[in-house]
């Protein structure tokens, strides 16, 4: 197949482009049933080409469309802003080789807010340098919106041959309710409708953006990170933000807590995934000696040989797993069992990276020193 992109210095077509390029190499193969042989940018000139992917802010998409549309797949896509009506047809349901889609603000990675203008690219990348950003008439401004991973992933089903198809009605156009509410902008999924659309598409307000992306930006002084449901707007916000994260951010400092025993850090928290931290014994050292009520925890050796006890609480019996980091396996801490981790080894440390399922709290630590064993 070969592919002809227009606007590929856009923040849209260099995303397309860059994914397309990855199933063209065959660095991605979760698309097995799309082969990709050519993926060429339309400047000046037209060449031939089996599907047209005609990108927001083209120029002469008429020339384009004349020029392929008896020859070429079509996927013709613009942005629906405020109030416009999305139902232009360009008289192009005269041909089946043409998909035309609608969406909203398309967001992203590599969005310039100067150069792109989309008020969400500004915020991120405000939030994100501590800059100042939005007067407060925006705040309850609401907002719709899809972004840009979403959008290729829908992009790679109509290459497929397997797009998301709709209609836009309008009031009474599909009720014989005049009040019926079918505004002209709203996607009506139809197997045989006239468009096609992503169901991928989120609504917000913009006090509720800012409030996400000021929780995102506390985790370089807490190094917790917030709850994420996989899929939500949440998820797709904070990998946005990140990639608008100056050098300086990129990288953090982390408190290590040295002894001559070794050295003991938290890595990353979580609101309610617990915490995962970094474990250094000493030759000869042992570590822990204490139970929790209700902690649980997972050990797994990543360098140097050790041995991991475990004894539950009021009986005798010790229960011993020898661990390498040439061999690495997880070990469970159980709730109600004393345990302890000893570094085997007489001249290199033993490094354990440690997940608990829940953050220590000096509060309630939940911790109580008990020796395993002789």
């Amino acid at each position: 197949m070969k592919i002809l992109v227009t606007e590929p210095k856009s923040f849209i077509g260099k995303n397309l482009i860059e994914n397309l390029n990855n199933i063209k190499e065959g660095k991605n193969r979760t698309r097995p049933d799309l082969s990709i042989s050519h993926i060429c940018e339309y400047d000046s000139d037209l060449i031939s080409a089996d599907v047209i992917i005609i990108l927001p802010g083209t120029r002469d998409v008429d020339k384009i469309i004349e020029k392929y549309k008896a020859s070429s797949k079509i996927i013709y896509v613009t942005e629906v802003q405020g109030n416009s009506d999305p139902r232009y047809t360009y008289e192009m349901n005269n041909f089946s080789n043409i998909l035309i889609y609608r969406f909203p603000t398309i967001i992203g990675k590599w969005q310039e807010p100067d150069k792109d203008k989309t008020i969400v690219a500004h915020l991120c990348d405000a939030v994100a340098n501590d800059n100042s950003f939005v007067s407060e008439s925006f705040l309850n401004r609401s907002i719709e919106m899809i972004f840009i991973d979403d959008f290729i992933d829908e992009i790679l089903d109509a290459l497929e041959g397997h797009p998301h198809r709709c209609n836009f009605p309008c009031a009474g156009e599909m009720s014989e309710d005049p009040t019926a509410p079918y505004d002209g902008k709203t996607p009506v999924p139809d197997a045989n409708g006239q468009y096609c659309y992503s169901p991928k598409i989120f609504a917000t307000t913009i006090d509720r953006i800012i409030g996400y992306l000021n929780e995102f930006n506390e985790l370089n002084s807490t190094f917790i990170v917030p709850e994420i449901p996989a899929g939500s707007l949440k998820h797709r916000l904070y990998s946005m933000y990140l990639s608008y994260l100056p050098v300086r951010k990129m990288s953090y400092p982390l408190k290590m807590n040295v002894d001559n025993r070794g050295v003991f850090t938290e890595l990353v928290k979580s609101v309610n995934n617990g915490q995962v931290s970094i474990n250094i014994a000493r030759p000869g050292v042992v570590r822990g000696q204490h139970w929790h009520n209700n902690k649980w925890e997972i050990f797994i050796v990543v360098s140097g040989h050790g041995l991991i006890q475990e004894r539950k609480i009021g009986t005798d019996e010790v229960i011993s797993f020898e661990v390498r980091g040439e061999d690495m396996r997880a070990v469970i801490m159980l709730p109600g069992y004393t345990h302890s981790i000893v570094n085997l080894e007489n001249n290199r440390d033993l490094v354990t990276v440690m997940w608990a399922n829940e953050q220590f709290d000096s509060n309630h630590p939940d911790t109580f020193f008990e020796v395993v064993g002789d």
